[in-house]
């Protein structure tokens, strides 16, 4: 990876080894857990987004009719072809949106 597209943490924050609270004294800056009273931390880096190759080479994964049923079964929606026209439009418009390439679909209007 260039210098260029590697990202800077823009903050730390510390993690408790023990049971993953946290409880930076900010007196002095001596990590101390509040809930078990740990000493050990690991320190965790945040960024503001992902790195740019997080899903770099990673294929499109669409909804199965399977999987489909089963969302509509929990949201008590009946399912039919209008179900699956619509959820097929919403995926063909994400991927679009998502991987800056026209889709070809016949669901897109």
């Amino acid at each position: 990876m260039s210098e260029q597209n590697k990202q800077e943490p823009v903050a730390f924050d510390v993690v408790c080894d023990d049971c993953g609270g946290n409880g930076l004294d900010q007196h002095n800056q001596n990590y101390h857990c509040a809930a078990c009273d740990g000493l050990g931390y690991t320190e965790k880096r945040l960024y503001t987004s992902p790195p740019a190759n997080a899903n770099a080479g990673k294929p499109w994964m669409g909804l199965t009719n399977n999987e489909l049923q089963l969302l509509c079964d929990e949201y008590r929606i009946l399912f039919g072809s209008w179900v699956t026209d619509f959820a097929y439009t919403i995926e063909a418009k994400l991927k679009e949106k998502n991987s800056d390439q026209q889709v070809s679909s016949s669901y897109l209007l």
